[in-house]
């Protein structure tokens, strides 16, 4: 596992995530109700990362941008 901030994720399972639940989560708007290029991703079956008081995070969010997209977990 590679640490990521506070929390750990396994940097294979980054990109299967990613195939495999783009575009089938809930994408974020601001307060104009315009798009926002993050998408939220819950999962109950999967744990993603353990943040840094060991709480299991069983989601994610993909943040996307010109260069390309990072995910981040997420409690879910």
């Amino acid at each position: 596992m590679e640490k990521v901030g506070p929390c750990l994720i396994v940097t294979l399972m980054s990109k299967r995530l990613y195939n495999k639940y783009k575009e089938v989560g809930t994408f974020e708007t601001d307060r104009n109700g315009n798009l926002k290029p993050v998408e939220t991703v819950s999962l109950s079956d999967k744990v993603v990362g353990i943040d840094n008081k060991g709480n299991e995070l069983k989601g994610f969010k993909i943040h996307f941008s010109k260069t390309g997209v990072h995910l981040v977990p997420w409690r879910g």
